[in-house]
């Protein structure tokens, strides 16, 4: 009786595919494929593509060499995702198989997915016009070369999927998540897959490293898919690694997208994106598409309603007592609720309540998702909160200090939960660098430093440009510029 594996990682393709099947390889009880991609169950990959197919059966099933213990049989070809066909076909042989997928922003996706091929010399092209070709194609019901647009649509692909495996058995990953944490989230794919083993020495995979092919002959070798699969059978990943990056690869920085590109994917892709979080009921953390929208608790108590969507902010220091806060509370019965409890404040009004106060109220009220922290300058400023209030609330340092902006590494570390946030008030930063008697010039590289640190670690910052309550220091000239 044929064994069909049970364990299949479908995509998206650019997503660290390749470093998930590296892990699941080295891990007991799991037998994945001795070469990545097979594309057996792919309807749409054809060898003219420049992609190995494998069709025939007997040669795909001696690609898993089973031992004895082995629980799980896998192997991963990002093709299968956006294959109409692909999950029915998997269904047929292994009904009961465990489908991982993982997700990247597709505005990042495509950008990426342009300069593998650029590397293999199959686009000449700059990608502002492969890009601005793909869109025109795409309106006129043609498909964009290799994928470009159509692999990011991931709404129907996961719908796909879900339906037929059923959403106990899929497990969807985010990218960005597991990139920056690796060993748990393998923890987690291994729960998932019912096997029990520990990563005691554990080693990060360098996802890939940005370079383009040092000439001609180098990108004919990238391109040649049988070169590589032959080279998959008979040597290590280490040394494939090191061909490829070091001997193949010329490293170098990756260019910048431009931002009216940016902005013409991100408009491509927001809707599908929309019907991508309705259907796997989780909020993306794709800076491209996330925009908190905040209102003040002043349009709440003049009675201007406020869009669903929203996030409400209610400033402690205007509410007057605990008894205004719940009045505000009572009116707010569909938003999402961010509490700013400043405390330590240097501006008037001062704060009337400690976090004690509040915790019951917090405890209660289950719209309450955020409460913004002043004066964080280190991880210790957050011990309390982070001991006292429920494991929901998203807690959102107030960066309002250079210290503060120089210790921001071990203050986001702290964080928990889905999202990391921090929150930039202009106006305290720039009186504490005038008390410090730092020059007006560290206020703008003091700003740059946070932003540049928040891009690199999916860390969301929110800029509050400020109310200026006086002037008695002279600044407020300077700091308008």
């Amino acid at each position: 009786m044929d064994k069909w594996p049970n364990l299949f990682i479908v995509g998206a393709s650019k997503s660290a595919t390749g470093t998930l099947y590296v892990h699941l390889s080295k891990v007991p009880g799991i037998c994945m494929s001795t070469i990545k991609e097979p594309n057996y169950f792919s309807v749409k990959v054809h060898p003219g593509d420049g992609e190995q197919v494998i069709r025939d059966k007997k040669k795909y099933l001696s690609l898993f060499n089973i031992d004895k213990d082995d629980k799980i049989i896998g192997e991963a070809s990002p093709e299968y995702l956006a294959d109409t066909e692909a999950p029915k076909l998997i269904h047929q042989v292994s009904p009961n198989a465990k489908i991982i997928i993982i997700l990247r922003d597709p505005v990042e996706r495509a950008y990426s997915h342009y300069f593998t091929f650029v590397r293999q010399g199959r686009i000449k092209n700059s990608f502002h016009d492969e890009l601005q070709l793909a869109l025109k194609n795409k309106k006129n019901g043609i498909k964009s070369n290799f994928g470009l647009l159509e692999s990011g649509l991931y709404s129907e692909q996961v719908k796909r999927y879900l339906e037929i495996f059923g959403p106990e058995n899929v497990k969807i990953l985010i990218f960005d998540e597991f990139i920056k944490n690796q060993k748990l989230t393998l923890q987690e794919v291994l729960d998932f897959l019912g096997i029990n083993h520990s990563f005691d020495d554990f080693k990060v995979d360098q996802y890939n490293k940005f370079g383009m092919a040092r000439s001609p002959l180098a990108q004919k070798i990238l391109r040649n898919r049988k070169m590589k699969y032959m080279l998959e059978k008979i040597l290590p990943q280490s040394i494939r690694k090191f061909g490829r990056d070091k001997i193949l690869l010329k490293q170098e920085n990756k260019p910048k997208m431009n931002e009216e590109d940016r902005t013409s994917l991100v408009n491509f892709y927001k809707a599908d994106v929309e019907k991508l979080q309705n259907i796997i009921g989780q909020r993306l953390p794709w800076k491209n598409f996330y925009k908190m929208r905040i209102m003040s608790q002043n349009l709440v108590t003049c009675g201007i309603p406020i869009p669903d969507d929203a996030i409400l902010r209610i400033n402690l220091a205007w509410c007057d007592s605990l008894e205004e806060l719940n009045s505000i509370l009572k009116r707010c019965t569909k938003n999402s609720i961010f509490l700013d409890l400043p405390l330590g404040r240097i501006k008037p009004p001062s704060n009337n309540y400690s976090l004690e106060d509040l915790v019951p109220i917090i405890r209660s009220n289950k719209l309450i998702k955020y409460l913004a922290v002043s004066n964080v300058e280190s991880a210790s400023d957050l011990k309390k909160f982070i001991e006292l209030l429920p494991k929901r609330i998203i807690i959102v340092p107030k960066i309002e200090s250079p210290k503060a902006i120089s210790n921001i590494d071990e203050i986001t570390n702290v964080l928990k939960g889905e999202e990391k946030i921090v929150m930039l008030d202009h106006d305290d930063l720039f009186t504490k660098l005038k008390k410090n008697k730092e020059s007006e010039s560290k206020f703008k590289e003091y700003i740059q430093n946070l932003i540049d640190y928040c891009n690199k670690n999916n860390v969301i910052l929110l800029r509050t440009i400020g109310v200026i309550f006086s002037d008695e220091e002279k600044r407020v000239s300077q700091y308008i510029k």
